[in-house]
Parts: structure tokens; sequence; C-alpha cells
């Protein structure tokens, strides 16, 4: 088969998050674009990330952007068959011989990999988001958090938990089973489920998973992932060339350092709840809001006429209404507390803040948010908090994130604003980004063809 090996590949990139493909996936593609021909399957039209698929000079060989929805919310049914039909004549018409996409868990991609696999394609996922930990570990977080936001307290925890169990079995059958038979497709079996939160990416029909670090190759191969399928490249800020599209079209260069001398930008959770880590004992709503309005408080009076900004998750916008009312009110209480506390645009690129800003600040559980800021500009501080030991709020404690403060006191937290005030704030034990992995995603494809080929020689 060496003879009749192809030298000019075609790459189909699918990626159902545009939020996603702005922080991180957008860099590969850049790459990718450099040196296939490229189609691009995108789940948002979003202007400003289409303005900048349309510069030639940053993405040369993307013949075509595709946008599409998923099957969830309304007219299930319909969106599905439209997309399947979609996936299927794009895979017949343009004959890719790479398919990427950010995961194998979700039924969208999972269409398309099937094709990939019967066309002879090389699946290949990459990490786009952070990785809290064991699957098992981050279902039991979720799953507890919807038994106490959306069903009755008078109905005994372990019933509720049932409750939310049982939905999600009925979610995974009807995405997983009958979705896949209204469009004649056998159902998607396996062990991995992105609606069930079991399993990782490469457990299903990628040929390969790349992620981000060692870190997160060890999360994979305890959650089940073969380690053959696995590799490690890094994140698109991290690698000379990919960094250039983010730095040319998203990160502002307006923005003077005196003015981001003295900002500090907030992540504010979506979770409105919380749970001690060990016992998994609730922080309730109420409990939850005062907490988050003391940080911000002690915030505000420390650092006295710096500029706030609250940046919510975008994911505040769907908590359930009776939630997302108090919720709501808690944003008032917040602004309430200073003039210079400005609560921004859940849907606000989280970019812009890391650039406006001297400092981030992030909540638990740990947010990819912060993973990201220095990456961005390893200039700017980062802390996590953790004053409350909660489940998932130490994930930046350990050797992994060095260049991350990691803060479990409001003593602590108290003293490192009043250094960061005064200009004295230094990180004695921040670390350099280590570096891992292939250095791009060309030599990754072309590392992984070679195999291909190999296989088959």
């Amino acid at each position: 088969m060496t003879e009749n090996r192809k030298t000019n590949h075609k790459v189909l990139f699918f990626v159902e998050n545009a939020r996603l493909f702005r922080t991180t996936l957008i860099g590969n593609l850049y790459e990718v674009a450099q040196a296939y021909q490229t189609v691009l399957m995108l789940g948002r039209n979003d202007p400003e990330i289409n303005k900048a698929l349309s510069n030639k000079r940053f993405f040369p060989k993307l013949e075509k952007v595709i946008f599409f929805e998923t099957a969830f919310g309304k007219k299930i049914l319909t969106k599905n068959k439209k997309l399947y039909k979609l996936q299927k004549d794009i895979i017949k018409s343009y004959e890719p011989d790479i398919i990427i996409t950010h995961n194998d868990l979700s039924p969208a991609s999972l269409y398309l990999l099937r094709f990939g696999k019967k066309t002879g394609a090389l699946n290949i996922v990459l990490q786009a988001g952070f990785k809290l930990g064991r699957a098992e570990e981050t279902a039991k977080y979720f799953y507890l958090s919807s038994a106490y936001l959306k069903w009755p307290f008078f109905i005994p925890l372990t019933i509720r938990v049932f409750f939310v169990s049982m939905k999600k079995y009925l979610g995974h059958f009807l995405y997983f089973w009958i979705l896949p038979l209204t469009v004649g497709e056998f159902p998607f079996l396996g062990k991995s489920s992105s609606i069930l939160m079991k399993g990782k990416s490469g457990m299903r029909d990628s040929d390969y998973s790349a992620v981000f670090s060692k870190r997160e190759k060890d999360i994979c191969l305890e959650d089940g992932v073969p380690e053959e399928k696995l590799c490690v490249l890094e994140h698109p800020l991290l690698r000379k060339d990919s960094r250039k599209i983010f730095e040319e079209t998203f990160f502002l260069k307006k923005i003077s350092k005196i003015e981001d001398s003295k900002a500090l930008t907030l992540m504010f959770p979506a979770e409105a709840i919380g749970f001690r880590k060990g016992n998994y004992s609730l922080i309730s709503i109420k409990e939850n809001q005062k907490k988050r309005l003391e940080i911000i408080n002690l915030i505000a009076s420390v650092l006295g006429d710096w500029k706030i900004y609250i940046k919510p998750h975008p994911a505040v916008t769907t908590l359930p209404a009776k939630v997302k009312k108090e919720v709501e009110q808690g944003f008032e209480n917040i602004r309430a507390l200073s003039k210079n506390i400005i609560i921004v645009d859940p849907f606000d690129p989280v970019d812009k803040y890391i650039e406006m800003s001297k400092v981030i600040v992030g909540m638990p559980p740990a947010s990819f948010s912060l993973y990201t800021v220095p990456l961005q500009d390893p200039g700017k501080i980062a802390l996590s908090l953790d004053i409350e030991k909660e489940v998932f709020g130490d994930i930046y404690k350990g050797e992994s994130f060095g260049e991350i403060e990691y803060i479990d006191s409001k003593e602590k937290f108290v003293s490192i604003l009043k250094l960061i005030k005064e200009n004295k704030y230094y990180r004695e034990n921040k670390k350099e980004l280590k570096r891992e992995g292939f250095s791009n995603t060309v030599n990754l494809l072309n590392y992984l063809l070679k195999k291909k080929y190999l296989k088959y020689d």
C-alpha cells in the first residue's frame, strides 16, 4: 500500500462548542490549515470568530466553514436528522482523510467518527477543555448538585440522587440509542457517555486522543482510555506559531499598563452550591452566596480604588429558574458593595478580562479559565481560592500548576492582596511552564499518519 499513499491529505475539523473553539481549538485549526486542505464544522456562528476565519493569512487552506446546530433543546429529532444528513453528505463529497473532533463522548461527534471509521479516515480527538478529575468523581459532584437544585428537599437525598440517575439514563438512551435508530444507524454502544458523565474521550471510535499534559494523560488512563491511544499535545497558547492567532485576533492591544495595573477579575462559578471535601457536606445556596459576597467585599476593602470585574460562567444562564433568581439577587448584593465592582456579561470572552486585569481569581470548583491565565500572559497574577476546602477546590494545589497560587485561608488571601496592592507580591515557588509532547498539531498528524501507513504496509 506504500505506493498508494496520499500526500495531499484533507481534514474535516468538527467542533460543537464555539467557546472552546475560541479559547483553544482555533489554535490547532490555525496550524492544520497551514498544511492541509481543511473544512471546519462549528456549532455556532460567532461574528468575531467568523471574522478571524475569513482571514486567509491565518487560514490559507481553510476551504469552507459550515455552521450547525446540535440536537439539544427543542426539535431534537429534526435537528438530529439534519445534522446527521449534513455530516454524511460532507463525508461523501469532501472525502476527508483525517477527522478531528474535541470528544468522542457525544452523539454529534460519534456520527462523524463512525463515518470516518467506515471510510478509513484517521479519527483524532483533541482536548479542548479542562479535566477536573476522574469521571466517577465528576459525576458524583454533578449528580449531587442536580439532586439538591432540581428536586424538592422533602424527598430523601438518596431517592433524589436515584431520580437524577434515572433521568440521566433516560437521556443517554434517547441520545445514544433512539436518535441513531431514527436515522437508520446502530446505537452507540460503549462504556463512555457525555450524558452519564462516564469515561473519557478516546474510549470509542477515535483512533487517538491528544491531551494537554501528563496530568490529563494520567486521568484518562485511570478512567480506562487505552494508553496506545493517548498522546500529549500542549495547549496552543504554549506554541509560538499557534499563539499568533490568539494575539493578533482576540487579545486586546490597546489596554495600557496603567489601566490593567489596578484591575482584578473574579471568575464567578456557575455552580450555585458546593460540597466540602471529604464528607461531601452541603454548602447551600444561601451559604455559598454569603461566602462569595464576603470574598468580594474583602477584595474591595483591601484594594480600595481598584476595578473589580465579576465574570460569571456562561452556564449561570441555564440554572433552574428559582436558583437563577437567587443568584441574580446575589449579584445585586455584590453590586451594592462598591461602585468599582462591575458584573460583566457571562458570554463575554474571558481572554478579554485576563488581558484587562493584573490579577485573576478563581473559586471552586476549579475553572478552565484560570488554567489559561499563565498561558495567555505569564506576567498576570493567578490566584485559586479554596477557603472552604471544597470538592475540586484544590485542583491547582499541586506542582502541575505551580504558576497559580493556591490559597486556603482568608488570612493568606488578605496578606497576598495587600502585597499586590503595594506592588510587593512575588511568587517564590513559581515554576516555568513545562513543555511536553508534540510541538504542534501538524507534527502530531504527520506522526499518526505515518503510524497508520506502517500498520498496513
